[in-house]
């Protein structure tokens, strides 16, 4: 019984320490008149400090990979012909 409890208190804080987060999507067009490439996003916590920084594809996919589990956090959109976006 010892055994099986230590080995589920390891599983248990193993997840806990490797916890992580993947922030993925698309950037469109409002009214889906079609995907942004090349579009700037930062991820920043609830003080404002940057995150991470990453770039739409040709297709307007990003991934944000490997961000640890910040209970909120905000994600700016900025491409040159468009107004700056946040979101929370």
């Amino acid at each position: 019984m010892n055994k099986f409890f230590i080995f589920v208190v390891i599983l248990f804080y193993s997840a806990i320490i490797s916890a992580q987060t993947t922030v993925e999507g698309y950037v469109f067009e409002t009214n889906n008149r079609g995907y942004l490439y090349n579009v700037k996003l930062q991820l920043t916590d609830k003080d404002g400090k940057q995150i991470a920084t990453e770039f739409t594809n040709n297709d307007g996919y990003f991934k944000f990979i490997n961000i640890s589990n910040p209970t909120v956090f905000n994600l700016e959109v900025n491409k040159d012909f468009l107004l700056l976006k946040k979101l929370k």
